[in-house]
């Protein structure tokens, strides 16, 4: 009993030996109004996206239903069943599934499908098996057969079965074989429907023990209008596979049915060494580590704002002249700037103890009482906050010049007087310690600037990419 579902790469095989059949049912306009208004307007681009997304999430055979609203459909659905049909296998190799009501679109859907397509479906009612059993045996191709007819979908397991073995003779007096016939016994709501699910197994296993066909059914159906939708259909998908079913039409991109599914495969044997199962788990734990790397990385530049905004309130607070009424916890966007300070803020710094100088184009100078060192000072400017100084060390920049220009000099004059040289060597020495205190300078102030930043906007400057802060840009430039 196995079914042979073919494109020109990949050939599929369903059937109680196999692994479970994922047939992907998102492309289908029923119910979804901006897909069937998209392919109306003939905009497959949503349609090649799902049909991507099917296969990465493990489809294996792909339901294409363009059953769009209209008043003439017999017109309208072919055409819109071959373009979605060109554009899928444009983009993909896996075998298709035809699915439509209007029996010259799946007509115009054999014609475009390459390979051994699946005709999706026929019913017990004398009507439609006169119309479609006679394409699906010139085309040699499966078919899915509900189980139900012109008495419309009993209740009663033993009743939807005789329309089942119906369908199966006589697709069989048309020369179809039995291998191809798919029964979809029919998933009811089970919210509306007490014993659907338990129905439905019973007739998977009456199918399966005395006609030898396999079975398929719209998953989905069953949690129609239930809470926790992916629950319930992962669930019955893995008990249907227990009573017997070989492949289901649903939708891939729910992880509770992959995975329910992935697990029944195991328990029934067919996943050698559970390899198929170990694979998805592992790239699974991938994806889930990369998510929880980005999520870390979000909470430390948290944890940095969170720090500099207690920095700034405790700066705001330690005097009681302080400005800090008013400041918000959440730090506000901005750059750090080279700026006078204002003259709040000089009144607030003298308070303090020290001694404000306005510079135009420049920080402050301060003196503090506590500590005689001078600094050139930074301030952080943001909406409703305070300023936050942090002291630049001159003396230290002073020193580094000092020693890169005064003692290359002082050692060409000991030289001189020592060696008896010329006065040339003075000069020559000279015109070389130029660069290298330029040099020296220009690194030590770039290092400097790059320890201000690094305290006054850490999470600008661990930044990548386009949000990396220049640290004399962002200080210098104006319109920062």
């Amino acid at each position: 009993m196995e079914t042979v579902v073919q494109s020109p790469t990949q050939t599929v095989r369903i059937g109680p030996d196999h692994p479970f059949v994922i047939i992907g049912e998102r492309i289908n306009p029923t119910g979804r109004k901006k897909l069937a208004a998209e392919m109306q307007a003939g905009d497959f681009s949503r349609v090649i996206k799902d049909a991507l997304a099917q296969v990465a999430a493990g489809a294996h055979i792909l339901d294409v239903n363009a059953g769009v609203p209209s008043a003439e459909p017999e017109k309208i659905e072919p055409e819109l069943m071959v373009r979605a049909i060109q554009e899928i296998q444009a983009v993909t190799d896996v075998p298709l599934c035809i699915d439509s009501s209007v029996v010259p679109a799946l007509i115009a859907g054999l014609q475009a499908a390459k390979g051994r397509p699946i005709v999706n479906s026929v019913t017990g009612e004398e009507e439609r098996l006169e119309a479609i059993l006679p394409v699906v045996a010139e085309y040699n191709v499966p078919v899915i057969a509900i189980s139900n007819d012109e008495s419309g979908i009993s209740y009663d397991p033993q009743v939807r079965f005789q329309v089942a073995k119906k369908i199966v003779e006589r697709a069989e007096s048309y020369g179809i074989k039995r291998e191809d016939v798919i029964i979809d016994p029919l998933a009811m709501p089970v919210g509306a429907v007490q014993t659907a699910g338990r129905d439905l197994f019973t007739i998977v296993r009456m199918v399966r023990e005395e006609l030898g066909c396999n079975t398929v059914c719209g998953a989905s159906n069953i949690s129609f209008g239930m809470p926790n939708r992916p629950l319930i259909n992962a669930t019955f998908v893995a008990m249907a596979i227990a009573a017997g079913m070989t492949c289901a039409i649903t939708n891939p991109l729910e992880p509770e049915i992959r995975n329910a599914i992935y697990a029944a495969d195991v328990l029934m044997g067919h996943d050698p060494d559970a390899g198929r199962f170990l694979q998805a788990m592992r790239r699974q734990q991938q994806a889930s580590g990369q998510t929880a790397g980005a999520t870390d990385r979000r909470a430390a530049r948290a944890a940095r704002r969170a720090a500099r905004a207690a920095r700034q309130r405790a700066v705001g607070n330690t005097g009681p002249g302080k400005a800090s009424s008013g400041v918000s916890s959440k730090p506000a966007p901005g750059l750090v700037r080279a700026k006078s300070i204002v003259k709040q803020d000089c009144e607030n710094l003298r308070k303090d103890g020290g001694v404000c100088i306005m510079a135009p184009a420049l920080s402050a100078r301060r003196t503090s009482k506590a500590n005689s060192s001078v600094g050139l000072w930074l301030t952080k400017r943001r909406k409703g906050e305070p300023v936050s100084p942090v002291r630049i060390n001159v003396w230290r920049l002073s020193i580094i010049f000092l020693l890169s220009t005064v003692v290359p000099l002082a050692l060409s004059f000991l030289a001189i007087e020592l060696f008896d040289l010329s006065i040339t060597v003075l000069l020559w020495v000279s015109i070389a310690s130029i660069p290298l205190a330029a040099f020296t300078v220009s690194r030590a102030v770039l290092a400097e600037l790059d320890r201000v930043i690094q305290i006054l906007a850490p999470e600008e400057t661990e930044a990548s990419g386009a949000d990396e802060v220049d640290s004399v840009s962002a200080l210098f430039d104006p319109t920062a």
